[in-house]
């Protein structure tokens, strides 16, 4: 039996991608885990929406319910989300896609997260011959028939997390985030300590 690819997976079918929200959260999982299910809309999944700074602010882009939190981040710097071309993840009444933040228009985009780097773009692998460093790292991925998968690993370079997500059928994936941030969440469960700028939830409203 050939092993599972990543350590989890959480994949939400093309027709059902208008169940993902991104929260603008700055708080933990447990945070709006009970806000949601105080409100009805117990979640389904909860995934990491990328990268932050200390003061809980995104790293990059961030939309929410159509409102724009913080805009494109194209400024040089050093660590994963400046490695290679950034990438953009967004829903809209279209469906759900990864694309350059080149080409990333706001318009009619329910909700948005800008990560770095983008890992494979039109079913190619953009991860460098020499991205080997070995960290737990999460993702998110659109396959052809626009669903959508959320995946984590524990221990893995960046190059070899490409691979695995194009053989799993990606044309499209997005490198979310890593070293204990890359949490997805498939409640029940118990939640980590972590507290994230965004959150993807999956369902629940």
């Amino acid at each position: 039996m050939q092993p599972a690819p990543f350590d989890v997976t959480y994949t939400v079918a093309a027709e059902h991608v208008d169940r993902i929200a991104i929260y603008n959260q700055r708080g933990t999982f447990a945070d709006l885990y009970a806000r949601l299910d105080r409100e009805g809309r117990t979640p389904a999944a909860l995934i990491n929406a990328g990268m932050l700074e200390p003061d809980l602010t995104p790293t990059g882009l961030l939309i929410t319910g159509g409102t724009v939190v913080r805009d494109l981040n194209l400024a040089p710097g050093e660590g994963n989300f400046f490695m290679g071309e950034r990438g953009v993840f967004c829903v809209s009444d279209a469906g759900a896609r990864v694309v350059r933040v080149g080409d990333f228009s706001p318009d009619g985009v329910r909700c948005a997260t800008q990560s770095g780097p983008l890992l494979v773009a039109a079913s190619v692998v953009l991860a460098g011959d020499d991205w080997n460093h070995a960290n737990s790292r999460s993702a998110v991925g659109v396959s052809a028939d626009g669903s959508v998968t959320f995946v984590q690993s524990g221990s893995i370079g960046l190059r070899e997390f490409a691979r695995r997500g194009r053989e799993a059928g990606f044309v499209e994936m997005l490198y979310l985030d890593g070293g204990g941030y890359d949490q997805i969440a498939i409640p029940p469960c118990t939640f980590g300590p972590h507290a994230y700028a965004g959150i993807i939830a999956v369902g629940g409203f």
